[in-house]
Parts: C-alpha cells; sequence; structure tokens
C-alpha cells in the first residue's frame, strides 16, 4: 500500500450484532431508564413527531430533563409519527422517539442527535428510520450516523419533499430515500448508484383514518418495512441495497446494447473489463461506415462485432445504453433517441441514456413498466454558498480542447495506482463514468445537465460530488475536466469554455496533469499552465500528449488519425523545454513515468 496523505479514518464495520437478551415484563419505567435499555434489541427503532397509538410492542421514548427516557405519555402533535408507524404491523417489536420540531432548528438537530447517540451506546436494532431532513450539513450528524451503521444497524432516512438535498439521507452511510408517484407498489423498489438517491419508493399510502397520505416519509417507511420483511440483519447498507434491487418488479440489469458507436461508447467497450454489466450488442448507422468493424477491449479479453441499428435483435439484451444522439440526428435527419425510446419500452428494455434533456415525461412511462430509466441529473446542495473543503489529495486531469483522450488517460492512472494498492477514488464527469466504476458522477461539457447552469451553480454541484467521494476516505480522487481550459481565441463566447473556472473551483484540485494537442503553440501551453496555477491552489506537475491528430468535423466517419512516432517525438523534444515531464496517453511505456511523478507530488511529506 502507498502511504498517501492522510485521508478520513475508515474504522472496519462490525458485521454482527450483538444477540441482545428481553426485559422482563414486570420491569418498572424506573429500573429500565436506570439500566438505560442497554440489553433491548428492537426490530426497529422510529425517530419522528411520535405516536398516539397505545401499541403494547411500542415503546416510546421522551426527552425529559435534559435526557431521553422511557415514557408512558404517548404524544403526537403532528400525526405524522403515527401514520408512519401505522404502516408496521404488530408483529415487529418497535422504538419511537418522540421529537417536537417547533423548536429552533438548533436545539431540533441537537435532540436527534444526542437520541442517536443514546441508540448507540443502549439499544440493538435491525433498521433506524428516519423521516426528516436538514439542508445544512453537520459533521457531529454524520459520525453519530456512520457509528450507527458501523455497529450493523441500517438506517433509513427521507429526502425531503421540496427536492433539496438533506440530511441524513444525503449521508453516505445512510439510505436516501425519494418516493415516485409512478410506483404503484409497496414492493417496488428502484435503487440508484453513483448519486445520492439511493432508492425511490412508493410515495403514497391510506392511514388509519383511510385519509391518502403522500411523501418521502412513507416511501422511506417502505423501504423499512421490506427491509424487516427479510427477517434477517443485514450487514452494511450495501447488502441492504442489493437485497431491495432484487426485490420483485424491477427489471435488472445484465445485458446491454449500445448505440451508437461515438467517444463515450468506444471507451465503454475499450474498457469494458471495468464494467459490472456485460455488453452483448453494439450498435451503429450504416452511414458511419462502422457496420462489421471490430473493436477489441484493452485487456484483450472481449472482442465486439458493429451491427446495423436498422436490424437490432432486441431478444438478445435487456437494456440499451444511448450515447449522444443530437448531431447524429441532425445530420441523418432522423430522431433516433424518441423512435429508441419508444421501442425500448414497446420490447420492455431498461435505458442507460448520456443525454438528460426532455427525459422527465419519459422516466415515468417506463417506471410504470418496472423498467430501469438513468440519465443523469443536477443536484446541488442548498447551503447557502458554503463550499466542502476536502482532505483527500485530488488529482486533475484538465485539457487545451474536446477529444483529447482525457477520460482515458484518467482510467489509466487509475489502473496503475490500483495496481499500486492504492484505495483510489474516482469522482466521473462523463455521462458513463458510473458504468466504469466512478464513486460519483456529476457529468459536465456537452449535452450535459450544467449546461443550463449559471457558473456558481456548476462549482456547487460540483464540490458536493467531489464530496461525496472525499468522504469514503480513500488514498487519492482521480477526476477530470471538459474540453479546453483557455480559449484559443476570443472571437465568440461558444470558445470561453466557463465550466472549466467551475470545474477548478468545484473540486480544488491539488495536482492536475494537462493534457495537450501536437497542434497546441508551446507559447498556448505554458499561458494554460500560468492561468490554472494562478486562478487557484494547485500546481501542473505533468504534461500528456493526445496520441491523436485533432479533427473538428461533424463527418460521421470522423476517424482520427493516430500520430506516427516522428510527429511525438519532435513535439515532445519542445514540449520538455517547459521543464514538466511528458508522457503519450495510452502508451504503456509511460506507466512509470505516471506513477513516480504523483508519488512525488502527492505522498505525504512533498505534498502542497
Amino acid at each position: 500500500m502507498i502511504q498517501m496523505k492522510t485521508a478520513l479514518a475508515i474504522t472496519q464495520r462490525n458485521a454482527l450484532v450483538k444477540q441482545a437478551v428481553e426485559i422482563q415484563e414486570e420491569e418498572t419505567l424506573a429500573v429500565l431508564n436506570s439500566q438505560k435499555c442497554n440489553m433491548i434489541f428492537y426490530d426497529i427503532i422510529i425517530l419522528d413527531s411520535g405516536t398516539s397509538l397505545q401499541y403494547e410492542n411500542v415503546t416510546c421514548m421522551a426527552y425529559n430533563n435534559g435526557e431521553w427516557q422511557i415514557t408512558n405519555n404517548r404524544v403526537d402533535n403532528q400525526g405524522h409519527g403515527t401514520s408512519v408507524l401505522g404502516l408496521f404491523p404488530h408483529q415487529y417489536k418497535i422504538c419511537i422517539f418522540q421529537l417536537d420540531d417547533s423548536e429552533n432548528e438548533s436545539d431540533h438537530l441537537r435532540k436527534i442527535i444526542e437520541a442517536l447517540e443514546y441508540v448507540n451506546e443502549n439499544i440493538n436494532c435491525r433498521v433506524l428510520l428516519m423521516s426528516f431532513g436538514f439542508i445544512g450539513y453537520n459533521s457531529v450528524f454524520e459520525k453519530v450516523c456512520n457509528n450507527l451503521s458501523m455497529k450493523g444497524i441500517v438506517i433509513v432516512s427521507a429526502f425531503g419533499n421540496q427536492g433539496a438535498i438533506t440530511y441524513p439521507a444525503a449521508f453516505e452511510s445512510v439510505i436516501g430515500v425519494e418516493g415516485n408517484p409512478y410506483i404503484k407498489d409497496n414492493s417496488l423498489f428502484i435503487v440508484h448508484t453513483g448519486g445520492i438517491v439511493d432508492v425511490r419508493a412508493r410515495a403514497g399510502a391510506f392511514g388509519k383514518d383511510n385519509k391518502y397520505l403522500y411523501g418521502n416519509s412513507f416511501a422511506a417507511a417502505f423501504v423499512a418495512l421490506k427491509l424487516l420483511s427479510a427477517n434477517k440483519i443485514f450487514g452494511s447498507k450495501n447488502e441492504a441495497l442489493q437485497f431491495l434491487s432484487k426485490c420483485k418488479g424491477i427489471a435488472p440489469i445484465n445485458n446491454c446494447a449500445i448505440f451508437p458507436l461515438n467517444k463515450e461508447n468506444y471507451t465503454l467497450l475499450f474498457n469494458s473489463d471495468l464494467m459490472q454489466y456485460n455488453i452483448s450488442k453494439v450498435y451503429d448507422v450504416k452511414y458511419a461506415s462502422n457496420i462489421g468493424r471490430e473493436v477489441v477491449s484493452l485487456d484483450g479479453g472481449k472482442k465486439y462485432i458493429v451491427e446495423n441499428i436498422e436490424r437490432v435483435k432486441w431478444e438478445l439484451f435487456d437494456t440499451m445504453i444511448l450515447g449522444h444522439l443530437r448531431e447524429l440526428n441532425s445530420i441523418v435527419g432522423k430522431n433516433f433517441k424518441i423512435e429508441l425510446l419508444e421501442k425500448c419500452l414497446k420490447y420492455n428494455k431498461n435505458v442507460i441514456s448520456y443525454d438528460s434533456q426532455d427525459m422527465i415525461d419519459m422516466e415515468y412511462k417506463f417506471l410504470e413498466k418496472g423498467l430501469q430509466f438513468k440519465y443523469p441529473k443536477f443536484q446541488v446542495e442548498s447551503n447557502y454558498g458554503k463550499l466542502h473543503e476536502f482532505i483527500t489529495p485530488i488529482l486533475a486531469v484538465i485539457g487545451t480542447s474536446k477529444k483529447q483522450c482525457k477520460f482515458t488517460l484518467q482510467l489509466q492512472i487509475l489502473r496503475i495506482l490500483k495496481r499500486m494498492g492504492a484505495d483510489v477514488g474516482f469522482l466521473g464527469t462523463e455521462p458513463n463514468s458510473w458504468l466504469l466504476g466512478a464513486d460519483y458522477e456529476t457529468p459536465i461539457g456537452y449535452e450535459s445537465p450544467a449546461n443550463s447552469k449559471n457558473g456558481y451553480d456548476v462549482i456547487l454541484y460540483l464540490n458536493y460530488g467531489m464530496h461525496q467521494v472525499d468522504v469514503k476516505g480513500k488514498d487519492i480522487i482521480i477526476t477530470g475536466a471538459q474540453s479546453s481550459f483557455l480559449p484559443h481565441n476570443e472571437y465568440n463566447i461558444r470558445q470561453i469554455n466557463l465550466d472549466s473556472f467551475s470545474f477548478l473551483y468545484g473540486v480544488k484540485p491539488d495536482a492536475l496533469i494537462l493534457t495537450v494537442n501536437i497542434t497546441d503553440s508551446i507559447e498556448y501551453i505554458q499561458r494554460t499552465i500560468s492561468a490554472i496555477e494562478n486562478l487557484a491552489d494547485c500546481r501542473v506537475i505533468l504534461i500528456a500528449i493526445n496520441p491523436f491528430m485533432p479533427t473538428y468535423s461533424y463527418v460521421l466517419n470522423d476517424k482520427r488519425r493516430k500520430l506516427r512516432e516522428y510527429e511525438i517525438s519532435e513535439f515532445k523534444d519542445r514540449v520538455n523545454k517547459i521543464g514538466l515531464p511528458v508522457v503519450v496517453i495510452g502508451d504503456l511505456k509511460y506507466n512509470d513515468l505516471i506513477r513516480t511523478t504523483i508519488l512525488k507530488n502527492l505522498t505525504e511529506g512533498n505534498y502542497a
């Protein structure tokens, strides 16, 4: 294991929960409070507004005289906790903490944290359910949730109904739940990866008085109820999510078809060894001259033959991965996205799309049929502009233009560091990042959900994504920007990539690798390096040459020419004068230089 800069301490999760001893019924409340319930095991603990239900299987906790105590005085001034509790059968042993959110927010949060600390010190349970959310992040709140998770308790929390990112649902150790109006089955769950929403579930239910109740709280309750029905103790949040993903109604993702063979999808095929799903078919339009072409994965273990999209074999896959299609639609004069989405609905196929435009209505149609529908979404914290600082060293790849193999370089670095035994975090900014193992995904650039947002929102978006990776306690985090950093000229605003500036301030990299083209002048490269290092507290540590001659045409069969050895050698001699190590992207003979440069600049003792 390489010795990286100290990150968040990682404590091994205790997978086993100690068997608790039942408390005899004749013991008094005073005895229970004096013993602090340290031997009681509950099926579920609920933090809510309380309950007015006189169920024998329910223990109530109230905050009296500065501490949490068992009480016979069952109160619920809102009725919310009573409605949630009413969804759980009497067979489960339940403890509910009666909260009063009429207090100011700081006192309310303090009592919640004290309740969780009480649970951690005195009570065991299988599931803990929280039906509230705070907009602001609180590290003490997260720490106590982490402690409960490491104890073996699965924590389930609802996001706020207003659509904001709220806590504890957004904490890494918590299963964050959002309701969906198109899910009608209590046992139907859509489990997500690579985002803050872990599960989407039915959000409505009829209460005891036959009133229809709606909100994320009830979706979270359905998730908790399903976990209890397994009649087991889950060792971790991931184990619980795996169980939910196998529940009835959701079509699984196993075998994928890809369309078209564009830049992002070629990267997917080339690095298919990193994918958790199998790619069974690759399609493209006949006009691209790719039909019959063979694509081989990096490890040589898989070969793919490109077929005509007009002859799709729908029975051979369960999921279609749709790349960016706007340019293709424009050139061919056909709306491939709508046509293929409608056919996926017809043949009951899941969809993974790189585009996010006009997807909400279509998403509902897929959910109604129990199909998975994934596409990039823009999520930011409502934190009044506050930015996270990061403890993990961050290495970013940034470039002088688009189509420079920046994502390929990130995956190359990922492999190099993992072979050394490093625990590498990965924040992806490509729409297919999560398919290749990214810890979190914040797509920017072409056709991304960030395109319509202002620069400040993009900073918050990227900063929150990096925070989600930073709290995992990795040795190092890899990420990358899109397109160019500095414009080659200022003739049109479209040549100015403001997202690159947002990227720099959002992810706050400690070190950068600059990708360059053979057509870039040395003066322009030096100006880019100076701009980066003067705009932010970071430094460029290495220059990586794009191995292809850059092209910017709209021809469908726009196959890039690979640089010849003499071209690379001559350009490399000129770039060497800048005084930084120089490598060629994808050329394995430079792996040692990449590794030693990263170690020299980002290991403890040499860390800027």
